[in-house]
């Protein structure tokens, strides 16, 4: 996934076992590499972590982040984004375009 385009940020981790440190960043090689090696699945799996996806190759919009806070709970931290906007893909979109539909 890292290595397919796919933008996805973390968003919410158990704090028993992944440091909400990592919440709002990207899953990316550094991430994989934090995960190595221990109780968590690269893949969260077994809910150590979940994501947002923000931008992926056959979206035709891209989610940009302008304000989040984290928010810190005894079983799981959560990545709140507050305020967002979507914009055009940077790239054109393929025929499996996913145009995201506006939130309000």
């Amino acid at each position: 996934m890292i290595d397919t385009g796919i933008r996805a940020h973390v968003c919410t981790v158990r704090p028993d076992l992944v440091a909400p440190d990592w919440l709002g960043t990207a899953l990316d090689h550094r991430f994989r590499q934090a995960c190595a090696g221990g109780e968590i699945d690269p893949c969260g799996e077994h809910g150590e972590y979940h994501t947002v996806v923000l931008d992926a190759p056959g979206f035709g919009h891209q989610l940009i982040v302008d304000a989040a806070e984290v928010r810190i709970d005894t079983d799981h931290s959560h990545w709140h984004i507050l305020s967002w906007r979507n914009t055009p893909a940077s790239r054109p979109a393929n025929g499996t375009a996913c145009p995201l539909a506006t939130m309000d």
